[in-house]
């Protein structure tokens, strides 16, 4: 009797399993296009714009490119571009960088102002071939000459595998590690059984503090310091957290929210309204074989992953919210959507994992619920 048990019980605890993973990976969903207003593909990217940090007092932002190589030894390089948002040519300009550091692929990116100057502050990897090595990179821009120079390389154990990032200071930023092993085949492993490896930290210029020490696939995080509020998403979660800091940002007060989204939400931003956005991917399958969001042969693959943009608004006491759907494309126009931003002039700008960028006109009617 008892043998049988077992047997029923490995039986059913592998139906359970297969069930979840196909119901995880999407396979019965279906994306349709539609549009918030006029979009047409950014000019001068065609190696990915993984992060979009806007700058608002200046109406610009800068976008890391080239995470293909973390794979591809002889791919393209990792490099930071640079977009205005009144350019009609709706070009993106590839910035030099002075000093540039070696083996320098940018991921996620926040920006903070130090005398006067802008400055950013950049997740930086080395490839998988290279050890998988992390590290933070200040970076000074200059406006007149349409560069960056290298200010400072920061380094710490905290850093595991780190892909969001939000600055808060010069020195001073939240972020994610999405996981915790670092070869490609421990990382499926990790997601394939929903480890929570994951975690979020807040560097506070010296050392680093847990904030949540076991999460699954932490990705996009952003935070509200006036409030003392810190949101991140999860793409295998498919959800949005909020969560409420201590007065010195150093730990975890409690959780404020928690919205299932049914949809892989990345990269996190915050409009002047306090309305939070994200580049989503809809259909997760589709993104497992990561190559299907990079140029082969000078062309997308066939059936790219598509691509989505969610707009999330809580209320005050963050017990409601309303969800809306500004974009969403079937990978033709852009696959792969990590990040969008806005200028709040009717301007929107998506940003892909490896290929193109796409700006949106927008009205307050195609992106509100009401």
């Amino acid at each position: 009797m008892i043998g049988k048990l077992i047997v029923y019980s490995l039986i059913g605890f592998v139906l359970y399993f297969v069930g979840d993973v196909l119901y995880r990976l999407d396979l019965n969903k279906r994306v349709y296009n539609h549009r918030p207003g006029f979009c047409q593909k950014v000019k001068g990217l065609d190696h990915g714009s993984e992060h979009v940090e806007y700058v608002e007092k200046e109406k610009i932002a800068f976008l890391s490119s080239g995470v293909q190589a973390l794979f591809e030894e002889n791919g393209p390089k990792g490099a930071i571009y640079l977009y205005n948002f009144s350019d009609t040519d709706h070009k993106a300009i590839k910035l030099t960088i002075e000093n540039e550091p070696t083996d320098f692929i940018p991921h996620g990116m926040g920006h903070y102002y130090l005398n006067g100057k802008l400055h950013l502050i950049v997740i930086s990897h080395t490839s998988f071939k290279k050890g998988f090595q992390h590290r933070i990179e200040i970076l000074e821009f200059n406006k007149e000459k349409q560069s960056l120079s290298y200010v400072k390389t920061i380094k710490d154990k905290s850093f595991i595998k780190p892909n969001g990032l939000h600055a808060v200071g010069p020195e001073q930023f939240f972020f994610t590690n999405d996981g915790y092993y670092q070869s490609e085949i421990l990382g499926a492993f990790e997601m394939l059984f929903k480890i929570k490896g994951g975690s979020v930290y807040y560097y506070d210029g010296k050392e680093s503090h847990a904030l949540i020490s076991s999460e699954q696939t932490p990705n996009g995080i952003w935070a509200d310091v006036k409030r003392k509020v810190l949101y991140y998403s999860s793409p295998l979660g498919e959800f949005i957290k909020v969560i409420k800091l201590s007065e010195d940002l150093k730990s975890v007060k409690g959780e404020l929210a928690h919205v299932p989204l049914l949809t892989s939400p990345d990269n996190l931003f915050m409009d002047d309204e306090g309305a939070l956005w994200t580049g989503a991917h809809p259909v997760l399958y589709k993104i497992g074989d990561i190559q299907a969001c990079f140029e082969v042969a000078g062309k997308p693959k066939p059936s790219p992953p598509p691509s989505q943009v969610l707009r999330l608004k809580f209320s005050e006491d963050f017990k409601t919210h309303e969800l809306t759907e500004p974009y969403t494309d079937d990978g033709r126009q852009i696959p792969c959507s990590s990040h969008v931003v806005i200028d709040g002039k009717g301007n929107m700008l998506i940003g892909s994992v490896g290929l193109n960028a796409v700006h949106c006109k927008y009205t307050p009617e195609t992106i509100n619920a009401h």
